[in-house]
């Protein structure tokens, strides 16, 4: 693809951290709306990388930072992976008494 779609796809991926670093700072409850590259950019033109990397960098800062936040929570509230949900738990209750 053109160095257009490239930069297009690196201004709604900067967007989008934009909004995840100021929905954070503010201490915001509302989920992130997940990034996906286009289908087929095909190689970054080198130009781009640059800004690329600078963007990389803020994404993975906000991931750190949003994992942090999700430690500072209560148990309760936090998710527990790799532990099963409630409704794949099993639930008996002995009536034989």
């Amino acid at each position: 693809m053109s160095p257009a779609s490239w930069a297009h796809a690196l201004d709604e991926l900067e967007g989008r951290v934009a909004a995840g670093e100021e929905l954070l700072a503010r201490g915001a409850d509302q989920p992130l709306e997940p990034f996906e590259a286009p289908p087929g950019l095909g190689p970054l033109p080198a130009d781009l990388a640059p800004r690329a990397e600078v963007v990389l960098a803020r994404s993975r800062a906000l991931e750190a930072a949003l994992a942090e936040r999700l430690r500072e929570l209560p148990r309760p509230v936090a998710p527990r992976f790799g532990r099963p949900g409630p409704e794949a738990r099993s639930h008996r209750l002995d009536t034989g008494a």
